[in-house]
């Protein structure tokens, strides 16, 4: 029977509360580099010692500190640097045995990283939508993001206090808004940002307006769904009018097929260009122009036609692409040619690459009478991360056919935040050995892998004997095994002298 460990807590300083850290697997962030960690050690019992461990980033074990029953019931860690720290107890008992036995055999009980760095802004930017429904673009980058930290604020021709724009909507740290606003509204957005660990950061006021839209008509096109999302509601659209919804999209090609429809009178189309730019904006022509086109025959005279265009523009590399396209018949243009600096209608981020990953560990520890654990350590990253874009699984080798590893099942039912590290409970009746595998997905649908160049064993039996029987040899009585007097020969010079010999 293992000897039951002293109840330890891990809790967190940030600001007046503290937090338990949790355990299975997930970890706890915090700005405060303290690390209060109680226990519970009672004097008179078995156990006489209790010693805290650390880790930094997944590195080897370091002693911090400990305490002996009845001196204290807390230890206090100060995180030198940011990162993540893993904690581990080891317990001695009065028989002077320790639960675990090595250092090596530690096992992680909580973690937590310290994070003090606020999300960082890259840009936030006025946009104005294909239909002219101004907007509002921006791009944060944090190590910690919490999927729910992003959130917009407003206020009415900058001024009294800024309000929630928008309440339940899920918003990335790379994305956009519109809203459906008269000629005459103007309100200042700004974007905040909190990270996992409570770190906020405030972007600075954006102005958009009505009028951002160009064009002397006003946008009166409702959103996505049918529902407006902006702050003001606005009038109901003209029959047959489309919403258009431009949203950021990700390919994991660097060919970009276009597909619009130009609504043309009965002249149709004379021509139809398309305009180009990467993430600086400069714009540029592209070489192909197509038209013209002859209208549709239609029997309903006012009914729209559409002429269809098709564009296909070759990425000459991985990155952000904005597009324009500018149709004309006899009567002009549809709009202006874009100038530097303005986004485009249509944003494609071209990424080709597969995310990087790595398993950095994969610890194997006692998990009572149900079998083992496995600390699965790993690291992956990419320019595109997506949320919960990590899959973890596993693969049964049978000892007697190491090249025939059984199918790969799921470690965890679904797809999980890249954390960098899962608690896994290893199944018994399966195996002892295990491939253990990592795929990461980013927003492009490219899938990076990872995988463990040998099977995990989860085998902690430590061998024993017992029942030892004794039973009498075979091959003669007392004495058989002494040889006789002639059958030893003794060589001058090698091995002691006898006695008497006169030698030194």
């Amino acid at each position: 029977m293992r000897p039951a460990l002293p109840l330890v807590l891990l809790v967190a300083l940030a600001g007046p509360a503290w937090a338990q850290l949790p355990s299975e697997g997930r970890t706890s962030y915090s700005r405060d580099d303290r690390i209060r960690i109680p226990f519970e050690l009672r004097a008179g019992g078995r156990a006489t010692k209790v010693v805290l461990y650390y880790s930094f980033e997944g590195g080897p074990w370091l002693e911090h500190e400990s305490a002996r029953a009845g001196e204290k019931r807390d230890f206090l860690f100060r995180a030198d640097r940011e990162g993540t720290y893993g904690f581990a107890t080891m317990t001695y008992f009065s028989d002077g045995t320790s639960d675990p036995p090595r250092k090596d055999q530690l096992t992680e009980q909580r973690r937590a990283v310290f994070d003090k760095t606020p999300p960082r802004v890259n840009s936030v930017r006025a946009v104005a939508r294909a239909d002219g429904a101004p907007g509002l673009e921006w791009d944060i980058v944090d190590d910690h993001f919490d999927p729910k930290g992003i959130k917009l604020e407003f206020r009415w021709d900058g001024q009294g206090q800024y309000r929630p724009i928008e309440r339940g909507v899920a918003l990335g740290p790379r994305d956009s808004r519109h809203w459906e606003l008269k000629p005459t509204d103007r309100m200042q957005v700004r974007v905040v940002a909190t990270d996992r660990a409570g770190n906020r950061t405030d972007s600075d006021p954006v102005w958009v307006s009505g009028k951002d839209g160009g064009g002397d008509v006003p946008p009166k096109l409702p959103v996505a769904n049918g529902a407006s999302s902006g702050p003001r509601e606005t009038d109901a659209p003209a029959t047959g009018a489309r919403a258009i919804q431009p949203t950021l999209t990700y390919l994991k090609t660097k060919t970009v097929q276009l597909h619009v429809n130009a609504v043309v009178g009965p002249s149709g189309l004379t021509k139809a260009t398309l305009y180009w730019a990467d993430e600086k904006l400069d714009w540029q022509k592209h070489k192909d122009e197509v038209g013209p086109k002859l209208a549709p025959e239609t029997t309903t005279p006012d009914k729209p036609r559409m002429v269809p265009v098709d564009f296909t523009f070759q990425a000459p590399r991985d990155g952000l692409y904005h597009f324009v396209i500018v149709v004309e018949n006899h009567r002009g243009a549809n709009r202006r040619v874009p100038t530097r600096g303005t986004p485009g209608d249509v944003q494609v981020m071209v990424d080709e690459t597969k995310p990087a990953v790595e398993i950095i560990s994969t610890r194997v520890a006692p998990n009572g009478e149900r079998g083992a654990v496995v600390d699965i350590r790993w690291k992956a990253t990419d320019a595109n991360m997506g949320p919960d874009p990590v899959k973890l699984e596993y693969a049964a080798v049978r000892a007697d056919r190491p090249g025939e590893p059984g199918e790969w099942k799921a470690i965890t039912p679904n797809w999980i935040d890249n954390v960098g590290q899962h608690t896994w409970t290893a199944p018994t009746g399966e195996s002892h050995l295990f491939l253990i595998r990592v795929t990461c997905r980013d927003r492009a649908g490219n899938e990076g892998k990872a995988e463990t160049p040998m099977p995990v064993n989860v085998d902690l039996a430590i061998p024993g004997v017992e029942g030892v029987d004794v039973a009498p040899g075979k091959g003669g009585g007392p004495g058989a095994m002494i040889p006789e007097m002639s059958d030893i020969k003794i060589t001058p010079g090698i091995g002691p002298s006898p006695r008497g010999s006169g030698r030194d």
